[in-house]
């Protein structure tokens, strides 16, 4: 049974013409429009692929495929997604609002065991299928509603990687996935916490084999895959690396060696030689991107530096005003 924060436009919604004044409510487009996005919605998204930062076995550069929805289309997945928010979210799940990756980590602090677990291909793996059953059965649509709402939100029958309704409609979708994964983990005295497709355990018992073999069966029954390349466990004796950041032996929140390493990198460099003022605009944001990014996990981090660009930024505002 779903619960709600405040009322779900998209719950009991009985035709499309309620649809559309949902829709129409916050986007100037018809209902002509949203029948033609459901009948060719592949011609709605631009597909790219995007090289990432990690290199493979062979040192090459990764890449990653990016299903990007038109701005028009985009707009009706933020608007659908707003409705999707007003769903209440239980307390592991931390893609969501007012949560986030840093409070993912602190919900480990203090466990003396961690096991993190990694869902392979979580939205190319999410079917359109799992869309329409949740669409029916937990927003109790008519069958003709969730088909026809299905088709606002996949791509080549399945949820796409570059809309902003991915994160929690995938969620959704597989609640009943992760609500079993949740039980079983309370019931065996271990932490359980999700962001998108990070599951992360911990214990100050050893976690033991036969619980990843359960968590591992569990996701077979729903037809996904554990990625067995980002499964890791630490014992009590190491620094824990929770969706990017480390929580060190005195149980404290340290952003990775890898993030630092970039905030003192070319930028910083230039700062130390000739000042501030030789940064370029584009490098003070980058240079400025990498030190609030630390200071989101290390709250109060390198005051002085962080003071200096403060103070650069303002300058260059009055500057251009």
């Amino acid at each position: 049974m779903i619960q709600m924060t405040k009322p779900c436009k998209l719950y009991r919604l009985k035709n499309k013409r309620l649809l559309v004044n949902v829709i129409l409510a916050k986007a100037n487009i018809s209902f002509a429009e949203l029948s033609h996005i459901v009948k060719n919605p592949n011609s709605y998204y631009k597909e790219s692929l995007k090289v990432t930062k990690k290199k493979d076995k062979a040192g090459n550069f990764k890449t990653r495929k990016t299903e990007v929805p038109c701005p028009k289309l985009k707009l009706i997945h933020k608007i659908l997604k707003n409705e999707l928010n007003n769903i209440k979210m239980p307390d592991y799940v931390m893609a969501t609002k007012g949560r986030g990756h840093v409070l993912n980590a602190q919900q480990h602090i203090g466990s003396k065991f961690l096991l993190n677990m990694d869902i392979a291909n979580f939205y190319p793996s999410s079917r359109s299928d799992y869309v329409f059953r949740f669409f029916c059965d937990q927003l109790e649509m008519p069958a003709d509603i969730a088909k026809f709402v299905t088709g606002l939100v996949v791509y080549n029958q399945h949820i796409p990687t570059g809309s902003p309704i991915s994160t929690v409609l995938t969620y959704l979708m597989h609640k009943d996935l992760f609500d079993e994964i949740f039980n079983l983990s309370y019931k065996n005295n271990i932490k359980f916490s999700l962001y998108i497709d990070d599951m992360s355990f911990s214990s100050n018992l050893p976690i033991p084999l036969w619980f990843r073999a359960n968590v591992n069966k569990i996701i077979k029954k729903h037809n996904l895959k554990i990625k067995k390349s980002k499964t890791k466990a630490f014992g009590s004796n190491r620094v824990k690396s929770v969706t990017g950041v480390e929580i060190a032996l005195d149980n404290t929140l340290k952003a990775p060696y890898k993030l630092t390493a970039k905030l003192f990198g070319e930028e910083f460099i230039k700062i130390k030689k000739n000042g501030v003022q030789v940064l370029s605009d584009k490098e003070l944001m980058v240079l400025m991107g990498y030190l609030c990014s630390v200071r989101s996990i290390e709250h109060d981090a390198y005051p002085t530096l962080y003071n200096t660009l403060i103070s650069e930024q303002r300058r260059r505002q009055k500057k251009v005003s």
